[in-house]
């Protein structure tokens, strides 16, 4: 697949996702005040063919190149898709690149936009990137933030990957530690993207997987209560084989 044809099958890749999906084309998804909404199981189905069209797309430019790409060669080529996330104030720096914006570009008041583009530039930076990496800190319309704030970075330098703890986030972990702290476990908040805490369970007492998930569950309950508009994901490493005996 050489540059021009995949430039110029480009949008009509993501139109036969959307219309495999959601039976509506991309100027609509774009612009549309209408609800959009799918169920879990095809909405992580479709962010997953949005996410591998990326991919495809990015590995075929890294394969044109046939060489490693400089983070500003990767968004110079992220320039070359036309992708109205990546306009705004950008920084440059020798470990990441950082684009952030006031405004959103498109019209449609529905998330799901945020999640279309995130997970395709995601895909596409793990394609045409050998080290490099993509997070999004924050987002207008699924963050609920201010601003919307894009990061590449190398994969080795995971301080780039989370966006700092809001503070009263901080506050609530402190709260609830004071609680775990009589069965030696400890919450630590690692970070914090668009609308979701991501947290690790420091486990000082070797207790059960299967008492580590109900601590689990009690910790996202009460932190949807405190935080009905945030989400919470566990993400301590777990072995491979985990469970009672």
């Amino acid at each position: 697949m050489n540059r021009i044809i995949l430039e110029k099958d480009f949008k009509k890749l993501r139109d036969k996702i959307l219309e495999k999906f959601l039976s509506i084309k991309e100027e609509f998804f774009l612009s549309t005040t209408n609800k959009i909404s799918l169920d879990k199981e095809k909405e992580e189905l479709f962010l997953k063919e949005i996410f591998d069209l990326g991919r495809v797309i990015g590995l075929e430019i890294l394969k044109e190149k046939d060489k490693e790409l400089s983070l500003k060669e990767i968004l110079d080529e992220i320039y070359k898709l036309n992708i109205s996330c990546f306009k705004g104030d950008l920084k440059i720096d020798n470990n990441f690149i950082k684009i952030e914006r006031t405004n959103c570009p498109y019209t449609s008041a529905n998330y799901f936009i945020c999640l279309y583009w995130r997970e395709f530039i995601d895909g596409f930076i793990m394609g045409i990137g050998n080290k490099e990496r993509y997070s999004r800190h924050a987002s207008i319309k699924y963050g609920l933030n201010n601003f919307c704030t894009d990061i590449i970075y190398y994969n080795n330098d995971q301080k780039y990957r989370w966006s700092n703890l809001p503070e009263d986030v901080l506050n609530f972990i402190k709260l609830q530690n004071k609680k775990y702290s009589v069965k030696n476990i400890q919450i630590e908040g690692v970070g914090f993207n668009e609308r979701t805490l991501f947290y690790k369970i420091k486990d000082n007492s070797s207790i059960s997987s299967f008492r580590k998930g109900f601590i689990i569950e009690s910790f996202a309950k009460e932190f949807k209560k405190r935080f009905p508009k945030f989400n919470s994901c566990e993400i301590s490493p777990r072995s491979v084989i985990e469970g009672d005996f």
